[in-house]
């Protein structure tokens, strides 16, 4: 999960340097020590790809090769999506903040696809597969106790610092609890897809989804788990986000 000291990092140089507009400026948890290592929250979904974005650029001052930013205006991909604000009004139009061009090719950080965060939570060797109903990484379903204690913070009234519990097969961390993690695709009723595909979601629609349960939501941990009633605008203290990329 993408902690609030990189978030705070990159919104820093973004607003001051990168010519970026934020609708939220993002907190450190809620709850909690209030710290750094904790989940960014209260950050809505076009907080995420515009940070993205951001985080391209920012990473391309120091390292080289360069990275390609993912989400656009255009479909050029010539003019970066910069600004994200908290309208209610949901805007599909293509270019929007709401529904941007994305370059597929690009190698930039982005938010996973759905697919590859339920890919990512519920691999074990390729070949076995977390069954839905456990949290990721877990040994047993998400109603043991012991089990799911292991991998995952719940049933509080706080966030932890990020990846203090035992990771999952490929060493992510808090993939269940914690705080639930936005996903790029529009909400769809069914994944009729197994985890070994890779389904972008619709091409338009009205709300985002979030996977992966948070510090208040037993049921919400497990892998199979879907939330998607949550409008691009909207920010909470139980949403952050994690960050993939080619």
């Amino acid at each position: 999960e993408t902690s609030y000291g990189l978030w705070s990092e990159v919104y820093s140089w973004a607003t001051t340097s990168g010519s970026y507009t934020f609708a939220n400026a993002g907190s450190p948890g809620y709850n909690g020590t209030g710290g750094e290592k904790e989940p960014v929250v209260n950050v809505n979904w076009r907080d995420c790809i515009v940070w993205c974005n951001a985080y391209t650029e920012y990473y391309n001052l120091t390292n080289d090769p360069d990275l390609t930013p993912v989400y656009w205006t255009n479909s050029g991909f010539t003019t970066l999506i910069k600004e994200s604000t908290n309208n209610s009004s949901v805007d599909t139009t293509p270019g929007s903040e709401d529904n941007p061009y994305i370059n597929w090719n690009a190698n930039g950080y982005r938010l996973p696809t759905e697919a590859e965060w339920e890919y990512a939570a519920r691999y074990i060797d390729g070949t076995n597969w977390t069954p839905f109903i456990y949290a990721s990484g877990a040994t047993a379903d998400y109603t043991n106790a012991t089990a799911t204690g292991e991998v995952a913070w719940y049933s509080e009234s706080k966030t932890h610092e990020v990846g203090t519990k035992r990771g999952n097969a490929l060493g992510l961390y808090d993939m269940s609890g914690n705080v639930y993690e936005w996903c790029w695709d529009w909400w769809y009723y069914s994944l009729t897809s197994d985890p070994e595909t890779d389904p972008r979601g619709p091409a338009t629609g009205s709300t985002r989804i979030v996977r992966g349960g948070d510090w208040g939501d037993p049921g919400g941990l497990q892998v199979g788990g879907r939330y998607g009633s949550n409008s691009p605008c909207y920010w909470y203290e139980r949403w952050g986000f994690r960050i993939a990329r080619k």
